[in-house]
């Protein structure tokens, strides 16, 4: 079994920084946030810029992970399904 987290929870740090911080810190994977860079959300958070992503972006991280010893175990952008406001709830789930 591996351990993980989603890197949202550290949404204002980079993406080298929480790599080498999980490593250290004993993680085997990361649940990579990828929301869009740029958006209205009350909550998001993005280690990974998917709509820049090009082959020396992709190999970049690719070597970042290795460095550490990590894999990405998957990419996760989703909106909250757990809002009160049952009308975004609903706006959300569509």
């Amino acid at each position: 079994m591996q351990l993980g987290f989603l890197t949202a929870s550290l949404r204002n740090e980079s993406l080298t920084d929480t790599v080498a911080w999980a490593a250290s810190s004993g993680f085997d994977t990361l649940e990579l946030a990828c929301w869009p860079l740029q958006n209205t959300r009350d909550f998001s958070g993005s280690q990974l810029n998917v709509a820049g992503m090009s082959p020396a972006y992709a190999d970049d991280v690719r070597e970042l992970f290795s460095k550490h010893g990590l894999t990405i175990s998957c990419l996760t952008y989703c909106d909250n399904n757990l809002t009160r406001d049952l009308a975004k709830r609903e706006e959300n789930l569509a």
